[in-house]
């Protein structure tokens, strides 16, 4: 607990360093999100095990660099593509409370902590089985870390969510971005991709996008 304490501290500054408001409220939701996470990762395939001890840094502080695109995006209707232990949804939830978030994703237990996890800290989010036929037409931004190729979110989005007018995803290293890129068409995409402390982010704007065979 000791070395959660320090780290949960350590992200804090870091997000003062980039201008990120946190009250004691969302402070204390954080690190009951955080013990919450770790609770049922001990049953629940929700995060790698080898992240654990690094929870804060591995997944609080990758979620949160999204929070200053979403925040200055006029869109305030959010959805996350395969939400499963709620990184980045949640602790960007916590810190946007004006902003609807849905949480999606197939996984019985993934769902029923997602479920709990948003009642318990009162969220501004509502949980999504996507096996019960989801589509949302109305204007709205995907989110996504970790879930599966641009391509394959592109087509997600197409089914699920037609009325998305940006693409925030988090992605690994360029090189393998690149080829996610190459592999949807990147001639039919709008992109920008952003520099982040681990990886990259992809900002797509959906307007210009042509389905991807």
């Amino acid at each position: 607990m000791l070395l959660l304490n320090f780290q949960a501290g350590f992200i804090i500054c870091h997000m003062l360093l980039f201008n990120i408001e946190i009250t004691d409220e969302a402070r204390k939701s954080l690190q009951a999100y955080v013990d919450e996470l770790l609770k049922w990762n001990r049953t629940v395939n929700l995060i790698g095990r080898s992240t654990e001890d690094n929870v804060w840094e591995n997944h609080i502080r990758d979620s949160l660099e999204l929070f200053p695109y979403l925040e200055a995006d006029p869109c305030l209707t959010v959805i996350d593509i395969g939400s499963g232990g709620g990184i980045p949804a949640i602790p960007l939830s916590i810190l946007l409370p004006g902003r609807k978030f849905f949480l999606t994703d197939r996984d019985s237990k993934k769902l029923a902590f997602l479920e709990i996890i948003a009642a318990r800290l009162r969220l501004n989010a509502s949980v999504i089985d996507i096996n019960a036929g989801f589509i949302f037409r109305e204007r709205s931004i995907i989110i996504s870390r970790a879930y599966s190729s641009v391509k394959n979110i592109i087509k997600w989005a197409g089914v699920h969510a037609p009325g998305a007018v940006r693409y925030y995803l988090l992605k690994g290293v360029r090189e393998g971005l690149m080829d996610e890129l190459a592999e949807a068409g990147n001639t039919a995409l709008d992109y920008e991709i952003v520099s982040l402390v681990k990886g990259n982010l992809l900002i797509i704007n959906p307007e210009f996008i042509r389905n991807p065979d």
